[in-house]
């Protein structure tokens, strides 16, 4: 079995100890149109000079899939088929525009959006939460797939050519629970997908990390990421360059108190990046001008970290609404270079309003 084994002391405090201190700015709430239900807002995507986030609406009885895109005037609300939660989203150009959720898909052509089938194993449920395009025949888009009876939990891997999306055959023997959160690359034949799996270790179970790398053949499975006493779950990678990618996550000892991870690869290994040894969750990393950013949430709150080539620091929390608290589900990073956060204000467990806020660092 494969194990990129965080130990000891020089080991672990590498991977878990950062610079404490925070990046200075402030941030700046962007309206989004009222909602008459409770809302929420899961992923953003930018390109082209135009971004975009999705959420969902609950009625009482059904969840219902929301569009919203970012103009000059502020946020405005767009028609879209109800495919459910819309976990992630990618941006080809203005006029081709992807989002995919649990098991579906939608597709904009500049004028509207329409639901596009995704090819998805027979008896399962899946869940797709990360995307990347390299051109309008060229999107792939990774996550899970759940047996009907949840015997079994596997990740699942899609490609749109652009007539169809297709199931990739990974040809991997990973065990029966385990999931690809992310996919992202710097060609077609330089991927990396990360995630977690089931593994025993003294007799006992846990999560470890997962990393696969494919070469436009194959998919391979580099050394588990595991760290004695904690789980670890890679939530989201940023590929840079074939030799500057990132990958980061959390660990956690079984209950919701979770510690940021983050991973680097130089071209040769993946080693471990300093992050603040601190309560939070990141899923989400992207890269702005001059610094990467790594988006969010502890408990009720938003947590950000800032990289500017040597550190991760923290960013202040948005300022919530009044009588609200903010939660943070992911960030995309503007034309102008800023951060762009969306998620949800809450004021009560049946009370939430989408939330959208930029950082002016």
């Amino acid at each position: 079995m494969k194990h990129l084994v965080i130990a000891g002391a020089v080991g672990a405090t590498a991977l878990l100890l950062g610079q404490s201190a925070s990046a200075a700015g402030t941030w700046a709430e962007e309206p989004i149109p009222p909602q008459q239900y409770q809302s929420s807002l899961h992923t953003a995507a930018g390109g082209d000079g135009i971004t975009w986030s999705f959420g969902v609406d609950f009625d009482g009885q059904e969840f219902r899939t929301q569009a919203f895109r970012r103009g000059q005037q502020g946020w405005e609300q767009v028609p879209a088929p109800n495919i459910g939660r819309v976990n992630t989203a990618a941006v080809v150009n203005r006029d081709d525009v992807w989002s995919v959720g649990d098991g579906r898909s939608m597709h904009w052509d500049g004028k509207q959006w329409q639901e596009v089938p995704l090819t998805s194993p027979p008896n399962t449920y899946t869940q797709y939460h990360g995307t990347k395009v390299f051109g309008a025949a060229d999107v792939w888009a990774a996550g899970s797939a759940t047996e009907a009876n949840e015997a079994w939990r596997r990740g699942s891997i899609q490609h749109w050519d652009g007539k169809a999306w297709n199931e990739v055959p990974l040809q991997l023997d990973l065990g029966d629970w385990w999931k690809v959160s992310t996919i992202d690359g710097s060609a077609p034949n330089d991927l990396w997908a990360v995630g977690s799996k089931h593994i025993t270790v003294d007799g006992k179970g846990k999560v470890a990390g997962l990393i696969l790398h494919w070469d436009g053949k194959q998919w391979q499975e580099l050394p588990q990421v595991d760290v004695p006493d904690w789980s670890v779950s890679l939530e989201d990678a940023l590929v840079l360059a074939p030799d500057d990618v990132w990958a980061v996550g959390f660990r956690d000892q079984g209950t919701v108190a979770r510690r940021p991870v983050a991973l680097h690869w130089d071209g040769k290994q993946w080693s471990p990046g300093q992050v603040p040894d601190e309560l939070g969750e990141i899923d989400d990393v992207v890269a702005g001008e001059g610094a990467l950013w790594s988006v969010g949430y502890d408990s009720d709150s938003p947590y950000v970290l800032r990289y500017d080539g040597q550190n991760w620091q923290n960013v202040p929390d948005p300022v919530p609404p009044q009588g609200r608290s903010v939660v943070t589900f992911s960030g995309v990073v503007l034309d102008d270079g800023k951060l762009l956060t969306v998620g949800a204000a809450n004021a009560g467990q049946d009370d939430a309003k989408p939330y959208a806020a930029v950082y002016a660092g």
